[in-house]
């Protein structure tokens, strides 16, 4: 028997449309990070026709609102009667990462009247937090300090590598500041963003996917989830190994001789690129001249159309004749600034020169983006006009995790490694709880019990026992991390994978159980961590003996607990 419909249970959904196919009677909306689409049918209670007309006018990347009823039977995720394109969202930005704020507004407050500094107002100094001691806290308090001296939201501008850690930022400003909201802090961008909406445009266009896939459709477009469970925090990332490798060169200001090395699997894209796009090629044509000829026409293409990539506008803000008053803030604060590249701090340097107060906090120690073309060095070496400041308490470790963290393989391998690096001496907090760290289980063979290796079996059951705790489950590579998301579906755990959500029941309740890769993780903390290290690369990457070890990796990974650390092999 099928169960009784209430049609009155109502649900709203946000999400970001990709394509959609109509055979008449049934209307299918495929939308990013979900692999079945949304329906609407002719009789589905709902205006049909208007879903129709409405779906026609969208295009890949539009945010869009959807209304399903009946979601005691049938899911939001399924079904919908009616969908609206999402202008609110689309002003925010959804995949061109304006972070909050419409050019037209930003525009408004560019010309924010501050006056040039004389040399000796001017101030440049380095924090630095190891940890969990409060790096993020630290910040805020230096923001609230100036907004109380009567700086405006729009004289600070704070800017971080990564969008996830942008947008961390923001919230923890809106908690802080409740006389505020997120909007009043337009300048609280990743790097990328603040060149952007401060001239980097050169009046041409941000190419979007769409335009990628013109150029070439082999580029495969990829949704990031940027916050958690927030479809309208949906950025794209566009993929080849030809962008990969133009990214490292620009990072690294080096040559395509040089960076192509560092990227795998090249060759077979590139020949599929210039069969599917017809482009005329030799079999014998060496990887490095088809790249150099790949990057080509993707520039021609470029200039051809007037569109710049994330690249060019930090390009642009290089060259003679930019406007300095657009650069000028009276603080400017640079967080996991040991991530940056070359490239940025060349563009960072202008904002410094130009602003009152800079602020630039990071850890050297953490520093885990080398194979995106970071440069700890750069951090270390900054000139800077105050004494540096080391954050020396840890609020986050407990005694035990600390122990291991400092005493252990990822302190050793720091040590270790042959590099110059901050001397930085902190403790946990005096009254820190002890904590645990599981490596094995009891296990039963016969009549006799016998300690085994945590593995991911293991671990479900552990989380299973402890739904109700903080969850944060790392990998050094996504493949992992998509075998124990794919697991937890298998056993009906509703969890995030990469920020994604991924319910696995009718409810959509979703525990505080986070799956993702160590790489995305720096900042984030959780009561109960889980790492790992199940694959030949994952191993490759976590420990002395791999061909990417990072000992920073390993570093970051164990020191985001609360609580409770588990090791799964």
């Amino acid at each position: 028997m099928s169960p009784k419909v209430d049609w009155s249970s109502e649900a709203i959904s946000q999400a970001v449309f990709k394509d959609y196919k109509d055979d008449g009677r049934t209307l299918s909306v495929y939308i990013h990070g979900q692999g079945n689409p949304i329906k609407c049918t002719s009789s589905h209670r709902g205006d049909y026709q208007l879903a129709v007309s409405t779906v026609k006018d969208l295009k890949d990347g539009d945010a869009v609102t959807y209304h399903s009823r009946g979601v005691n039977v049938y899911s939001p995720r399924d079904w919908f009667y009616k969908i609206d394109k999402d202008t609110l969202s689309n002003d925010k930005g959804v995949g061109n990462d304006t972070s909050g704020t419409s050019s037209v507004d930003i525009l408004d407050l560019l010309d924010r009247g501050i006056k040039p500094f004389k040399e000796d107002e001017r101030s440049v100094r380095r924090v630095f937090g190891p940890p969990g001691t409060g790096k993020t806290t630290n910040m805020m308090k230096i923001i609230e300090k100036r907004l109380s001296e009567g700086v405006k939201p729009e004289e600070i501008a704070f800017v971080s590598f990564t969008n996830v850690a942008a947008n961390e930022a923001k919230h923890r400003v809106a908690d802080h500041f409740p006389e505020y909201t997120i909007e009043d802090f337009p300048f609280f961008r990743t790097i990328h963003s603040l060149a952007t909406v401060l001239g980097g445009l050169k009046g041409r266009r941000l190419m979007e996917s769409p335009d990628m896939l013109a150029f070439d459709k082999t580029i495969f477009t990829k949704a990031v989830w940027t916050e958690k469970g927030k479809a309208e925090s949906i950025k794209f990332r566009d993929e080849h190994p030809c962008l990969s490798l133009k990214s490292l060169v620009s990072a690294r200001k080096s040559t395509i001789e040089e960076e192509i090395q560092y990227i795998d699997n090249m060759y077979e894209p590139l020949k599929l690129s210039y069969r599917e796009n017809n482009w005329a090629y030799s079999p014998s044509t060496s990887l490095i001249d088809l790249a150099k000829d790949w990057i080509n026409k993707y520039n021609n293409y470029k200039e051809s159309k007037h569109f710049v990539d994330y690249d060019d506008v930090i390009q642009n803000m290089l060259k003679p004749g930019y406007n300095k008053a657009n650069m000028r803030f009276k603080l400017f604060i640079i967080d996991e600034a040991q991530d940056c590249s070359d490239f940025m701090w060349d563009f960072l340097k202008l904002v410094i020169d130009e602003s009152k107060e800079t602020v630039v906090s990071g850890d050297d120690d953490q520093a885990i983006m080398d194979e995106f073309g970071s440069n700890r060095m750069a951090f270390l070496n900054l000139e800077t006009t105050q004494e540096d400041e080391v954050l020396k308490t840890s609020y986050r470790l407990p005694t035990v995790i600390f122990e291991n963290l400092m005493s252990g393989g990822a302190m050793d391998g720091i040590l270790n490694a042959d590099r110059p690096r901050k001397e930085k001496e902190f403790a946990t907090k005096k009254d820190a709880k002890e904590g645990f760290i599981v490596r094995s289980f009891k296990k039963l063979f016969g009549d006799k019990e016998e300690e085994q290796e945590l593995d991911l079996m293991h671990l479900y059951i552990e989380v299973r026992n402890n739904k109700d705790k903080d969850w944060l489950i790392m990998a050094p590579t996504n493949k992992t991390v998509e075998s124990v998301s794919k697991l937890f579906s298998m056993y009906k755990m509703s969890h995030y994978c990469k920020n994604e959500p991924v319910f696995t029941d009718n409810s959509h309740h979703i525990n505080n159980i986070r799956v993702q890769t160590i790489h995305t993780s720096k900042g984030a903390e959780a009561e109960y961590v889980a790492i790992a290290i199940i694959s030949k690369a994952d191993r490759g990457m976590y420990y002395p003996q791999g061909l990417r070890y990072n000992p920073s990796l390993r570093y970051v990974a164990e020191s985001r607990s609360k609580d409770r650390m588990y090791f799964v092999k």
